[in-house]
């Protein structure tokens, strides 16, 4: 018999009586174990105007969307949308409550993926005619389903922007999306942002 015969021949019989463990040291085998499903977790804060605590959101893999946002992404028509999302105390649609409660998972484009990885928690009061009508600017709120460049620099320079009540009333900086898909600026709407008129 050739002596590489009398070599291979017990090599042969110790690989094949190896377990997939051991066999793992010398090769690049497949793993047998599901992967684990990675949760992660983002820091938001409330809508509310004034600053709150932190809470975590935990978001899904993409092959595990919630039955609501499949729910969501089926409608047709506004009208059938609209049905869908939670009513704020006004009869509007609370945007960040349907965030928060997964009726909607926005996409950072169409067709496109999920990226609820990114907030921007810089939260902070414009400086008003008086201290009380200082406003409340949440971007952690906003960013959870906007993009930078949804505002920025086409309705706001990054800072130094002068805002009135007239200018938002005509439609321009926060009135482009507040008064057409947010909730209106008005009496009844002043203390979610001017807080020191809601006594917060």
């Amino acid at each position: 018999m050739k002596r590489w015969l009398v070599i291979l021949i017990p090599v042969l019989f110790v690989l094949v009586s190896c377990s997939q463990k051991s066999l793992s040291l010398f090769f690049d085998l497949p793993s047998q174990q599901p992967p684990k499903q990675v949760s992660q977790t983002i820091a938001v804060t409330n809508e509310q105007p004034a600053p709150a605590k932190p809470q975590t959101v935990t978001t899904q893999p993409e092959d595990e969307i919630p039955l609501s946002v499949v729910e969501m992404e089926s409608t047709k028509t506004w009208e059938e949308a609209e049905k869908l999302l939670p009513i704020n105390k006004l009869g509007q649609p609370d945007w960040a409550l349907a965030l928060k409660n997964s009726i909607i998972q926005p996409r950072n484009a169409i067709g496109g993926k999920r990226t609820p990885e990114f907030v921007f928690k810089f939260d902070f009061y414009l400086k008003g005619p008086s201290p009380e009508l200082d406003a409340f600017f949440p971007h952690s709120t906003h960013t959870q389903h906007l993009d930078c460049a949804s505002c920025h620099p086409k309705l706001f320079r990054y800072r130094g922007t002068q805002i009135t009540m007239e200018d938002i009333n005509a439609g321009k900086y926060c009135g482009f999306c507040h008064g057409t898909v947010s909730f209106a600026p008005g009496p009844e709407n002043c203390g979610r942002c001017h807080t020191a008129l809601a006594g917060e």
